[in-house]
Parts: C-alpha cells; structure tokens; sequence
C-alpha cells in the first residue's frame, strides 16, 4: 500500500509542467493577494500577535486550497520548482504572462459588456398597431400651418361627460362669477 502511494506521488510529480506550475503560481499569489486584503494589506510588524498568528493560518488554508484545486502535492512542487531548468523557468515565466494577459483581457472584455449595458439602447418607435391599421395623430393641417391650441375640455369630451352624468343639456360655458368688491384701505 505505501509502495502504491508512492508510485502515485511520483506520477504526480511527472504531470507538474511549467504551464500547470505557472498556473498554480497564479493561483496562489491571488489567494495571498485575498488574505493581505482582508487584513488591510498591512505589514506582518503592524499587526498584533494575535493578528499575525491569524494570517499566518489563513495563508496556510488559502495555499492548500490551491494545490487541492489544481491536484498537486506541496512538497512535490516545491522540488519541482527548485529542480526547474532555465528552460522550464523562461517557460513558467511565458506562460504567467500569458495568463495574466489573458485575465486582462477578460476584464476588459466584462468591463466593455457591462458599459454597453449601462448605455441607453436605442427605442424602436413604431407608429400605429400595424403596418395595416397605422394610428395617425391629426392628419388636418392647422389654417395657416399653426397649430391650433384649445382651452379645456374639446365640446365633444364636454358632451360625453353630460351623457356619462345624466343630464342632457348641451355643452354650455362656464359661468363666470363676479368680482369680489374691492376693500377701502381708509378710515371712514
């Protein structure tokens, strides 16, 4: 049995490229970068003991998050990257920043997606129901090409209210009152 455990760290470690190595790198520094962040990117010097000994566990979790998300074992990268190549470390090195341009890219992208949703998109008006039964507002020019503007109620909205009430008397005016009389401002 430990002969097979064994065998399966040492397959492990022949998976471990510059291309996964780069992207666990990647990983763990933005775990790192969460952790600092949560304590208020201060220095390890201006943190209490207590504080310290807090981040110091929660970096712990955050890299052993990594190496389980990307399936390798601590040890075994840490040898890989001190056994690294020149080769292999240009190779880590190439394909970082081709990650990190790549997330840049994807910013910008979701950046640019999230702009044109803000944008005001543009209103299809459409002038009637249908093309068959179009609504046309006013089609009477005004005398004179000015447009005529009425007061109130049209006479027809006038009758249909006198219908809708009850009463039958034909639209009529509203009566005007009198002034109120004018008030003396001297003594009598």
């Amino acid at each position: 049995m430990l002969a097979f455990a064994a065998l399966l760290l040492a397959l492990a470690a022949d998976d471990l490229t510059p291309e996964k190595a780069a992207k666990v790198q990647k990983d763990r520094d933005a775990a790192m970068a969460e952790v600092a962040k949560k304590y208020g990117n201060k220095k390890s010097s201006e943190l209490s003991s207590d504080e310290r000994r807090e981040m110091i566990r929660d970096q712990r979790e955050a890299e052993s998050a990594v190496l389980e998300k990307n399936n390798v074992d601590g040890k075994e990268l840490a040898r890989y990257e001190a056994k690294m190549s020149l080769d292999d470390r240009a190779a880590t090195r190439a394909e970082r920043d081709r990650l990190d341009k790549k997330e840049q890219n994807e910013k910008k992208a979701a950046e640019q997606k999230q702009q044109q949703a803000q944008q005001p998109q543009e209103v299809q008006v459409q002038r009637g129901f249908s093309d068959d039964h179009p609504v046309t507002l006013e089609e009477k020019p005004a005398a004179a090409g000015q447009p005529t503007v009425e007061r109130g109620l049209p006479p027809e909205a006038v009758d249909d209210q006198n219908a809708a009430s009850g009463s039958s008397a034909p639209a009529a005016p509203p009566e005007v009152a009198p002034p109120p009389a004018k008030k003396s401002h001297g003594k009598k």
